[in-house]
């Protein structure tokens, strides 16, 4: 296997900048977030997703310009492309429907490319829920070509 599961390698976990995902969460963190990454693409309908990023640096994360606190600072966050003949719509509500019957979800963003998910802990037993996408707007496939 080339990763931590069968459809997640480590190249996609790996920060953009060639640090590897960190040795000492591989055994803890990444349990988790590779199981529900497995479970999300089989409820995306079993088809190859593309990872946009995972773990950063954060010198990384700066220049990528994340938040202060990223969950993906921490090796908890993917940020999920969406199959380019998936509308995006259609995409973020299927991620909302997982998130929200999915305990081991504690954030979900929408942005026009695809989803952010991570595992932070739920506040109050609460996910942690923001949307990037207009409402209203109809995104197609040259909207997230370079996303």
């Amino acid at each position: 296997m080339n990763g931590p599961s069968p459809n997640l390698s480590w190249s996609e976990l790996a920060c953009h900048d060639g640090t590897p995902y960190p040795e000492e969460w591989r055994s803890t963190r990444l349990v988790l977030l590779a199981g529900l990454f497995e479970d999300f693409r089989l409820v995306m309908g079993d088809r190859p997703l593309i990872i946009g990023s995972a773990y950063r640096t954060p010198k990384w994360n700066r220049r990528y310009g994340g938040a202060i606190k990223s969950q993906h600072l921490e090796g908890c966050a993917l940020d999920i492309r969406r199959p380019s003949k998936q509308e995006v719509q259609k995409f973020c509500q299927k991620a909302k429907a997982f998130a929200n019957n999915d305990e081991r979800v504690g954030g979900l963003g929408w942005y026009s490319w695809g989803v952010h998910i991570d595992i932070r802990p739920r506040k109050n037993n609460r996910l942690a829920y923001w949307n990037r996408i207009r409402p209203g707007t109809r995104l197609h496939d040259s909207d997230i070509r370079n996303a």
